[in-house]
């Protein structure tokens, strides 16, 4: 059987056997599938389908297709469509698929207030959290055991296509890795890797242009602006779907009189 718990306003299960939708995720909906989880205070958030896939609390906007297995985590419009035992903690970032494969963002500086979302009764607070995500738009498009980790760098728009254990992690933005195997990609930005095997391409401070393979201030003033941005549309639409309340008596009795 499907639930939805009580203080998961405007929530839906379309079908699929075993759903579960937490207090507090509001405007949020699984279409189908078998054990998917939207958990507390999981907002306007999204699983088509599949198999025991998870979108956690806190979550703005965050999307799963379906798949087995997969994990969104507390983000701003973090997506998988598919694939099986993905992990996504980037800021509107997506994995299209395969096997698990892996974007974590971790938090770059701090610009708060930050704010958590937490679960209370039927209510949900958001408290001082410190550093929020300052990474962001990272995409995996298949393969397996790929990871982009950008975890306390302000680092955006990475991209992993295919191939197998590659990875871009630190300081590393506007980076590609075009299939291969055990490919690497460590603080260089604006890099390409096209296939092969375990070639590991680094910035080295020795040759004196470290500025110059790097976001500058202005560019990273700019993308820490826009994140900000929308984390506090994110805050201020959470607010508001906290702040709804429902009659259900008056619903039921309007219900009731339309068929009569």
């Amino acid at each position: 059987m499907n639930k939805i718990l009580q203080g998961a306003t405007y929530a839906t299960i379309a079908g699929g056997r075993e759903n579960l939708i937490q207090h507090g995720a509001s405007a949020s909906s699984i279409a189908g599938g078998f054990r998917n989880r939207l958990q507390a205070a999981a907002y306007v958030s999204t699983i088509a389908g599949g198999w025991e896939n998870v979108i956690e609390g806190g979550a703005f906007a965050g999307a799963i297709g379906g798949g087995f297995g997969n994990a969104v985590r507390a983000n701003l419009a973090g997506t998988i469509a598919g694939g099986s035992n993905n992990s996504m903690y980037g800021q509107f970032s997506s994995i299209s698929g395969g096997l698990r494969n892996s974007i974590r963002g971790g938090h770059g500086r701090c610009v708060g207030p930050a704010r958590r979302r937490r679960y209370t009764g039927i209510n949900s607070t958001s408290d001082p959290g410190g550093c929020f995500n300052l990474s962001a738009w990272h995409t995996i498009s298949g393969g397996a055991g790929n990871l982009i980790n950008t975890t306390g760098k302000e680092a955006f728009n990475d991209v992993i296509v295919g191939g197998q254990n590659n990875s871009i992690v630190s300081d590393s933005s506007f980076s590609t890795v075009l299939g291969g195997r055990l490919q690497k990609t460590m603080d260089k930005s604006w890099s390409v890797v096209v296939g092969g095997i375990q070639q590991t391409l680094t910035q080295s401070a020795e040759n004196g242009r470290m500025e110059e393979q790097q976001l500058s201030v202005n560019e990273r003033q700019f993308y820490r602006g826009v994140l900000e941005a929308e984390s506090s549309y994110a805050d201020h639409e959470m607010d508001a779907a906290q702040a709804v309340t429902l009659d259900w008596e008056k619903m039921i009795r309007e219900a009731e009189a339309s068929y009569q």
